[in-house]
């Protein structure tokens, strides 16, 4: 029984290890330090977001949830563009418009949950925007000039 447990987790651990890759195919997105620092703000800003939401609605607090995802709301590209224009040139189009996309995203769920819907309905997008976010990470990288 031991052994078969053993070689269990051994095939496990070698499957998910293959599915990791130590090469970095990553597109790189060029920026200046403080570009980059901006533009990972922006990425924990939705981490942030997030993380507000699932508490807020594991208390029932749809209001509070609201809030949480609006703070990641189309609000954030305006400011950015008002502090560093520059930066919005230098991103690959399809970052530009998946980051705008997910904007619009939290700002829909904002209104969907003041309205309430279903938490089925809620949990399908988040899962719409983690998958934007799952994408982005994995297809581009930032690298300081």
């Amino acid at each position: 029984m031991k052994i078969y447990v053993i070689l269990t987790l051994l095939v496990s651990f070698s499957s998910f290890a293959n599915e990791i890759s130590t090469e970095d195919l990553r597109t790189p997105v060029v920026l200046t330090e403080v570009e980059k620092n901006m533009a990972l703000g922006e990425m924990r800003l939705f981490l942030e977001s997030l993380n507000g939401v699932f508490k807020a609605l594991s208390k029932n607090d749809y209001v509070k949830a609201a809030f949480h995802a609006r703070k990641s709301g189309m609000v954030v590209p305006t400011t950015i563009r008002e502090t560093n224009p520059d930066i919005i040139n230098k991103l690959p189009i399809k970052m530009k418009l998946t980051g705008m996309m997910v904007h619009q995203m939290f700002d829909s769920l904002g209104d969907d949950l003041e309205n309430q819907i279903p938490l089925d309905e809620v949990m399908k997008k988040l899962g719409k925007i983690t998958n934007k976010c799952v994408w982005c990470h994995k297809t581009y990288k930032f690298e300081v000039q």
